[in-house]
């Protein structure tokens, strides 16, 4: 794989999908311009499947309300969601529900 064409991507990981994957973050590479949906998808299949029903509504193929993700630090409902595309190596958080009271 040429690595000059790719960028990395950092998930950082929390709560519920910390555990599912048994890592605070995971590393992949992607090309210039990939959308958050496909590297999002990608990292979910090299991690644990069972991510995507919690993530994404297969109904509507969006992120769930009560899911957070960050890209670099800002909110993707206010980007262009998960169709937002990845320009350069990227820090991308992935909050879940936290329940308590």
């Amino acid at each position: 794989m040429a690595m000059k064409n790719k960028i990395k991507v950092t998930f950082r990981l929390f709560a519920s999908i910390r555990e599912l994957v048994e890592s605070n973050k995971y590393e992949l590479y992607v090309e210039k311009g990939t959308s958050l949906r496909e590297a999002l998808i990608r990292f979910i299949n090299e991690t644990n499947p069972k991510i995507l029903d919690l993530v994404i509504d297969r109904k509507t193929n969006q992120l769930r309300d009560s899911f957070a993700i960050f890209i670099d630090g800002k909110n993707i409902r206010f980007l262009n969601g998960l169709d937002t595309k990845i320009e350069k190596d990227t820090n991308i958080a992935i909050f879940p529900p936290v329940g308590g009271g």
